[in-house]
């Protein structure tokens, strides 16, 4: 029975981070404003009833997005800065190198 829970959980945290990788893709092609629901659940693969049982409105589910993305630039960012293998300027040459690629990526 616990192995049942444990699918469960993980289809969840599944249909959670396909709702935010769609939601990403459309805020970035049309704005926030201009993306609806429907068209994330569309781009999701999933009911409108659905995303709404996930992300109650279009708001927490902006939250999300952009917390997904902090937990993708914050570390990167942090390992650079905490190398003692390099120097301080090394370290802000590639701050800046590793900030401009991920704005690149994540815009």
């Amino acid at each position: 029975m616990s192995n049942q829970m444990i699918t469960v959980n993980n289809d969840s945290t599944d249909i959670e981070t396909k709702i935010i990788e769609a939601a990403n893709n459309l805020f970035l092609k049309y704005g926030v404003d201009k993306s609806t629901m429907g068209q994330i659940a569309d781009e999701a693969g999933i009911s409108r009833t659905s995303l709404n049982y996930y992300f109650r409105s279009k708001r927490n589910l902006l939250q999300k997005v952009i917390i997904s993305l902090e937990n993708k630039i914050v570390p990167t960012i942090s390992i650079l800065i905490n190398d003692d293998n390099l120097s301080a300027i090394d370290k802000i040459e590639s701050f800046v190198d590793e900030y401009i690629n991920l704005i690149i990526k994540y815009p």
